[in-house]
This record gives structure tokens, C-alpha cells and sequence, in this order.
């Protein structure tokens, strides 16, 4: 059996039950489809702010690994800023995807950009100290979600900054081997603004038939996978300006949100091609399929479900990440997630924020 750990692990734990594979959740939501895809739930964390407690996570690998019900575990979002705990954890139960050792050299800012430099992969710059003037974006090393990004100018620990760029947020979806990798498709990302944090991210759609971007994203990792060791599913975050130059943001070495849109990969889940590749080095071939996107639906206004919202969200076509009957949440917080599947990203991707609205419009609306 694996244990799938992330601040949400539905689409892992999901992935294991599409393919028949044993698996336990470990998340802070416990939403009803992580729970029924998963032979059981454990909570190793708080879900109001999402955050992961390394204590509680480290205890249910070490009852994993002691009774013998876990060979090994997958680490998903809510880890990018804790490089120690991924290490402490792999010591308990085997790691499956990139090592933490690697990890944290990724999270060490100054000397991935200058990796970067060295290996003539655009990026937007970068400085350390907090610049003069306006028109920078403050980064939490290692952070996601956009949660970490703001505009603020005053120092934090584990902060950087970047100059802010007008262009299309773009992701590339990969599979490693530590050698080489293959890019699984491109993925027009959406954003919100919540309170400080102006670039919260709200949705994935692809793939993109955009060739030379593709290019770009190719070699950025044919440099970037020996280098880091890259093992597993990934991506990269990119901005593309007017003149196609795309600029990396960051590298995700985890299974991100942006997998979800590829669930076929040679007749198999994601996580299946993740394993492939750590267990054995097995890249798939790029996969073909539909255009997909995902829209997560972010609370407007104080929202207190009951049981009639909760079935209905729960009804809600192509809903995902489904909350219980009493859950509460501020605003600016995560509802449930939307899914879709159409012949054209841009018409699938009009369709989810339509959605978006009238799931939100129905559970503002007394009853």
C-alpha cells in the first residue's frame, strides 16, 4: 500500500483507485472523494489556513511504517517550504519522486537563479534584498499556490523578490527519471486575487498547441532534470510575454495540480507514469486526449454550508474536493474544485469560470 500525503490528496488518492492501487490519504481536508477513493483517511493538519503539522504527519508514517501497511509514500502540495521535513519524513517511509536533498537545493533561491544564468534559461530578475521602487513581486521561497506572492517590500525570512511581468501564466506538466523527461502537455494557468496575495491560483487548462513555448519548456528541462535530480511528475511555471519568451517562474519537483489534466496516460493514471519513473526510470509517451481544465471556486463571502448546499455541491456537475455538511469558510478560501473536458481549452476554460458563478451565486442565495 502507499500513503499519499499533500494539503489536499484527492487527485493522488483518486489516481491510486483509478489504477487498483491500495492507498491511504493523508490531508487536511478529508473530503468525501478522498475518503472514498482511499482505503482510509488520517488528517495531519489544519484546513483553516491549509497547512500541514509536521508532527502529525511524521506520527501516521512512522504507524504506517511500524505496522506494516506502507511500502512507501508520495508527497503532493504543502511541502515546498519544509525541505527539512520531506527528509525526516523519507527516513520513516521510503520517498517516492524527487529527493528531499534535491528539493532543497531547489529552495535555495540565490543559487538556483544563478544556475539558471549560467545555463541561459530566461527568467524574470531577481534581487534578495527589498528593491527600491515599485514593480516587484515578494516570493515566499518555495511556496504555492500563489499564497506566498505579494507586493510588500519588507523583508521575511526565506524571501525574495521578482520583477513583475505582464504575459500568460503557463505551466508544463512533465514525467523524470532523474535523466530526461517528458512533457505531458502546456497549461494556460488562472489566478485571483485574494486580500494581500494578487496572483492566487485558480485554475489549470490544456494542453496548448503552442510549439515554441514547448521548445522553451524542453530545454529548460533538459538542463533542469540531471541537474536536480528531477524524479516523478512535475512542472514548470513560466510567464510568456508578447514576444513568446518564456520566462521560468519555478520549478514544482511534485505532483501538481496540473496532472489532473492528463488522466490517460498510456491507458494509466498519472501517479502510475510517477511510479513508473522512480521505480524504474519508464518514461510514457506524451499523451493525447480531449482539452481539459480544472477551476478551483474560491469563496466570495463568509460561506456556511449545510446539508442541502453540501448535496448540492455534491451534485454539482463535474464538482471535486466536495465539502462536508457544515464546513465553513472565509473569504478568499476554497469551496470544491470544478472540472471539464471539451474539444478547445479556451471554450472548456470559459465554461468552468461560468460555473464558477452560478455554483457560487447558488450557495450565496438563501433557501
Amino acid at each position: 500500500m502507499l500513503a499519499l500525503a499533500a494539503l489536499s490528496a484527492r487527485a493522488l488518492a483518486g489516481w491510486a483507485a483509478a489504477d487498483g492501487t491500495p492507498a491511504v490519504a493523508l490531508d487536511v481536508f478529508g473530503d468525501a472523494d478522498t475518503r472514498a477513493a482511499a482505503r482510509a483517511w488520517r488528517a495531519i493538519g489544519s484546513a483553516s489556513p491549509p497547512a500541514i503539522d509536521g508532527a502529525r504527519l511524521l506520527a501516521e508514517l512512522r504507524a504506517l511504517a511500524d505496522r506494516g501497511e506502507a511500502e512507501a509514500w508520495v508527497a503532493g502540495s504543502g511541502f515546498e517550504a519544509a525541505p527539512a521535513l520531506l527528509m525526516r519524513a523519507a527516513a520513516v517511509l521510503p520517498l517516492l519522486g524527487t529527493a528531499p536533498a534535491d528539493q532543497a537545493r531547489l529552495a535555495d533561491a540565490p543559487a538556483f537563479f544563478a544556475a539558471l544564468d549560467r545555463c541561459g534559461i530566461a527568467h524574470p530578475p531577481v534581487v534578495f534584498a527589498p528593491p527600491a521602487g515599485g514593480g516587484w513581486l515578494r516570493k515566499q521561497a518555495r511556496s504555492a499556490g500563489g499564497w506566498g506572492l505579494t507586493r510588500r517590500r519588507d523583508a521575511a525570512p526565506g524571501a525574495y523578490w521578482q520583477r513583475e511581468r505582464a504575459g500568460t501564466p503557463v505551466s508544463a506538466s512533465f514525467v523524470a527519471n532523474a535523466d530526461r523527461a517528458v512533457v505531458l502537455g502546456l497549461n494556460r494557468q488562472a489566478t485571483v486575487e485574494v486580500g494581500e496575495h494578487p496572483f492566487v491560483f485558480a485554475g489549470v487548462c490544456g494542453p496548448l498547441d503552442w510549439p515554441a513555448v514547448l521548445t522553451q519548456a524542453e530545454h529548460a528541462l533538459a538542463v533542469l532534470v540531471p541537474a536536480y535530480r528531477l524524479r516523478g511528475l512535475g512542472s514548470l511555471d513560466f510567464i510568456v510575454g508578447a514576444d513568446g519568451v518564456a520566462e521560468l517562474l519555478e520549478v514544482n519537483a511534485r505532483p501538481s495540480a496540473s496532472a489532473a489534466l492528463y488522466p490517460d496516460i498510456g491507458g494509466r493514471s498519472p501517479l502510475h507514469a510517477h511510479l513508473q519513473a522512480c521505480r524504474h526510470g519508464v518514461l510514457p509517451a506524451p499523451p493525447r486526449g480531449p482539452a481539459r481544465g480544472l477551476r478551483i471556486v474560491h469563496a466570495r463571502r463568509a460561506l456556511a454550508l449545510d446539508g442541502a448546499a453540501a448535496e448540492r455541491i455534491a451534485a454539482w456537475p463535474g464538482a471535486a474536493d466536495l465539502p462536508p455538511a457544515g464546513a465553513r469558510f472565509a473569504p478568499g478560501e476554497p469551496v470544491c474544485t470544478l472540472e471539464a473536458a471539451g474539444a478547445d481549452a479556451a471554450a472548456v476554460e470559459a465554461g468552468l469560470v461560468r460555473a464558477e458563478q452560478d455554483l457560487l451565486h447558488s450557495l450565496e442565495t438563501p433557501r
